[in-house]
């Protein structure tokens, strides 16, 4: 219930990310989005501004510090350049009030706050805690009754009590798209825009390294929902691209397969990308998403060795692992697979295992990505216990992920040194490389060279031929 009648200016702000920025391009953050179109129904006047894609970032910093509120998503992949901007905002207002929530803050929100000039920390779905900020700011309420974030007062940082994760998804208006230059996000290989979509929140695995373990409760919308929602991007943008950007879009194959069938009666002729476990599959789900218009399909493995995946609480097995790609094969639909490397565990056998075992499957595309311990993990409590990352000061310029680079810090030296894991990383990349520009080569797919050089020149041609000549 509203407490206030006011109508307050809340700009909301994502971050650069100049590291990746080319990938930042790609998909509009859609976590802002929906705070947005909730802040606008409950009678506000927001507006968005994504600094990836604005024509003049520090104009757009000068235009979101005269609101009458901030609110800024921090990650920890630009945890640096969060802070940065919120600084930036208060020396152009110092009494603007500045909210922060995101991955990084729910993992950290002591710290986040006690870092920067933050006011408040959000650390749950941030709709219903967003707004009642909002309305006590306007009305001079309590913010000690909004439950689920942290604020500073005299006394220092103040937790309030935790809030119950939001279920009724399809009571949420859609993404406030228009307030983002939707126009803007696109694919490099292919140049068409890429719609991203959430059906549903939360993931109920708790394997070692995700970051998303926030909420271990899987809140899906419903099928009737999402049909609405493609059908309003389709409608409103011309959408044909879509990345159903879920944790885990296949937790329910029931719900997988009535999405399909309403695509199919709805004329809804979109292609569309998702995120699958491979014990979550199986030939009925696949044939009724090829049906429906399902191009691509990306598999999290991690692993080759089985010891590693049960320790890593992936919960998956490798036969698993390969019947699903077997069946992604047969569907017809193209397939990407996701490994890391550098794992506590890890030794040379274990890499290469990895690395063979990959490689054997029937994928379309692997990605060999090295191990970051994100905050709130088991993985960064276990680099805390050896002493990989200080706590009280960790070097946040190590958290930036690179496709094409092979600085990336290595946090776990247990059984290889940092130079030996980066070595088996620059092995694993050029093995995938040449191993699918052969295969596709041998299908007769030779669009698949074309694209490949695309991407790399988009990405940074010089560096993907020094990975791919160099590595040894």
């Amino acid at each position: 219930m509203r407490t206030t009648e006011r109508r307050v200016k809340v700009a909301l702000v994502y971050p650069q990310a100049s590291h990746i920025r080319e990938f930042m391009k790609e998909r509009p953050p859609l976590g802002i989005a929906y705070l947005a179109a909730y802040l606008e129904q409950k009678g506000h006047e927001v507006k968005i501004f994504d600094l990836n894609v604005e024509d003049d970032p520090l104009e757009a910093v000068r235009e979101s510090a005269r609101a009458d509120i901030v609110g800024i998503s921090v990650l920890s992949v630009f945890y640096l350049s969060a802070k940065k901007l919120i600084s930036e905002i208060r020396s152009i207002n110092p009494k603007v009030p500045i909210v922060v929530g995101g991955s990084h803050v729910t993992a950290l929100p002591r710290e986040t706050l006690e870092e920067s000039d933050a006011d408040f920390g959000v650390t749950c779905d941030g709709e219903d805690a967003l707004l009642e900020i909002v309305e006590a700011l306007a009305s001079g309420g309590d913010f000690k009754k909004v439950k689920g974030i942290w604020y500073k007062n005299g006394d220092g940082v103040i937790p309030t009590e935790p809030r119950t994760p939001r279920t009724d998804l399809d009571a949420l208006p859609f993404p406030a798209r228009h307030l983002l230059k939707i126009d803007r996000y696109v694919n490099p290989v292919d140049g068409q825009n890429l719609h991203v979509m959430i059906t549903s929140r939360g993931c109920p695995y708790q394997c070692f390294y995700c970051a998303k373990n926030s909420y271990r409760i899987w809140r899906p919308r419903s099928a009737e929902n999402v049909l609405r929602e493609l059908q309003d991007i389709h409608a409103r943008y011309a959408a044909r691209v879509v990345y159903f950007h879920d944790d885990l879009f296949t937790t329910d194959k029931k719900r997988v397969i009535a999405i399909c069938q309403g695509m199919l009666e709805r004329d809804l002729k979109m292609s569309w990308l998702c995120t699958a476990r491979v014990d979550t599959i199986d030939e009925e789900m696949l044939a009724w998403m090829k049906k429906a218009g399902c191009r691509s399909v990306h598999f999290g493995i991690e692993s080759g060795v089985q010891e590693i995946l049960d320790r890593m609480k992936k919960r998956i097995t490798l036969d698993q692992a390969r019947r699903a790609l077997d069946m992604t094969k047969r569907s017809g639909i193209y397939s990407k697979v996701y490994f890391i490397i550098g794992f506590p565990w890890d030794t040379d056998e274990t890499i290469r295992t990895t690395i063979d075992f990959a490689l054997a499957l029937p994928a379309d595309e692997f990605q060999f990505a090295m191990l970051m311990p994100y905050p709130g993990t088991e993985c960064w409590d276990e680099a805390v216990r050896l002493g990989r990352i200080d706590p009280k000061n960790p070097d946040w310029n190590a958290f930036f992920p690179t496709n094409l680079e092979v600085r990336d810090e290595v946090f776990f030296t247990n059984n290889l040194s940092a130079d030996r894991v980066r070595h088996w990383r620059k092995v694993a990349y050029r093995r995938a490389v040449l191993t699918m520009a052969r295969r596709k080569v041998m299908e007769g797919d030779l669009r698949y060279l074309v694209n490949l050089v695309k991407e790399k020149r988009n990405l940074g041609l010089s560096k993907f031929m020094k990975n791919l000549f160099l590595a040894r």
